[in-house]
């Protein structure tokens, strides 16, 4: 009869040539003579032991030839997920350098972008430095020139006050020369006529030569407030000095109104 738990079903070569799983205890599906539901012999039961041993020694050295237990296929599908998982891993990896290598080559043309930028600027603001170093020169030249003409301009208005008409009494030589009633003015004209009218020709001379080097230099002093005054103008127009002024004003007003 059979028993009353019957062991899993038998997969030996006495039924139907499945073997056991991978997983499972070879063992416990040895098929013996009391799972038989017939008589069988002593000789029977010895060739089932031998017949049984050498199935399961077969099975144990080609584990190939068995199913896939439950252990294997959990396995598979492990490994099969991290499959996905190592391929998923490299293309994101790959996507991440993509990414990477585009970030550092846009970081590069940025840097040297604003370096050129940066260039440029500090070009532009030494050129702007020296024309204004310039103009400052020029400015310190127009103001050493003024005070140099402004006193002697002092001085001429004064002897121009002194210079009254009684001063051009002298006549003049046999060339029509006359000394001025400034050059009267200023020298003793005590003496000799004729040493008088000497000492006030030369005196002329003086103040004549005296004047062209002052005209010279308020002419360069003009043309070096004229150049200013256009630099100053074209700067406050390229740089909006006055739109920038304008919002500073205003910016203290608001905070003068808080």
């Amino acid at each position: 009869s059979k028993p009353a738990n019957p062991p899993q079903p038998l997969y030996s070569m006495n039924y139907n040539m499945v073997a056991p799983r991978q997983d499972d205890n070879l063992e416990q599906y040895e098929v013996r003579h009391k799972d038989l539901d017939r008589e069988t012999s002593t000789e029977d039961i010895i060739f089932m032991r031998k017949f049984e041993s050498a199935w399961r020694k077969f099975l144990s050295a080609n584990p190939h030839l068995r199913p896939r237990g439950k252990k294997a296929a959990r396995m598979t599908v492990l490994e099969s997920q991290l499959t996905q998982i190592t391929t998923s891993k490299h293309l994101a990896g790959a996507e991440l350098r993509k990414q990477l290598d585009f970030f550092l080559e846009s970081r590069e043309a940025l840097e040297e972008t604003y370096a050129n930028e940066v260039e440029y600027a500090n070009n532009l603001q030494k050129v702007i430095h020296d024309r204004l170093e310039k103009q400052l020169d020029g400015v310190a030249m127009s103001d050493h020139l003024m005070q140099q003409t402004v006193p002697w301009e002092h001085f001429l208005d004064t002897v121009d006050v002194k210079a009254t008409p009684q001063y051009e009494a002298a006549s003049p030589d046999h060339q029509g020369l006359k000394p001025s009633a400034r050059a009267m003015a200023l020298i003793d004209p005590e003496g000799d006529a004729e040493d008088v009218r000497l000492r006030a020709l030369r005196m002329d001379h003086a103040l004549l030569s005296t004047e062209i080097q002052m005209l010279q230099k308020e002419s360069e002093r003009i043309d070096l407030t004229s150049d200013s005054l256009e630099f100053v103008g074209k700067f406050f127009t390229e740089n909006n000095i006055w739109g920038i002024l304008k919002k500073q004003q205003a910016g203290q007003e608001r905070r003068q109104q808080m």
